[in-house]
């Protein structure tokens, strides 16, 4: 059996808040988060589910559990130097798995369905959340709406 949870912004500012999505509309907006008894309303657009996995590294204290939306960075030896590359967590609805994206790919991958494009296809081939949880090289760095700058 595995964990199923979700984290999401606090509207009155103070942090993140983890349990169970809820809607409060008829749309189907998960706009809360469910913490035991307690409901909090949550930024729609911060909510994330947690993947199952745990970062190798973090940076700053940020907790350990992988959730859509963190942003890991990672450095690859190169022939003139190390290349830095950051990597956001995403859902593939088309493939069912979570999997990491490279940032410059997310702003087209999150408006669009690329799984079926062709010219998409190595963003898939090996950008699974489980290679990415053991590889020693990445380090979560933050998240995609507390650290804007990495995006």
């Amino acid at each position: 059996m595995r964990e199923i949870k979700f984290r999401g912004l606090r509207v009155d500012g103070k942090g993140w808040v983890y349990g169970l999505p809820y809607s409060s509309s008829y749309d189907g907006e998960i706009d809360q988060i469910v913490e035991w008894e307690n409901h909090y309303d949550v930024i729609p657009e911060t909510v994330g589910q947690y993947t199952g996995f745990i970062a190798d590294k973090c940076k700053n204290n940020l907790e350990k559990e992988i959730y859509e939306g963190d942003i890991f960075r990672s450095e690859i030896e190169a022939d003139d130097g190390d290349v830095i590359q950051y990597n956001v967590v995403v859902w593939v609805h088309q493939r069912g798995c979570f999997s990491m994206i490279p940032k410059d790919n997310y702003g087209e991958f999150i408006n669009n369905d690329l799984s079926e494009d062709p010219d998409f296809s190595w963003l898939f081939e090996d950008a699974n959340i489980y290679d990415f949880s053991i590889d020693v090289g990445l380090t979560k760095v933050g998240n995609i709406h507390e650290n804007k700058d990495l995006i």
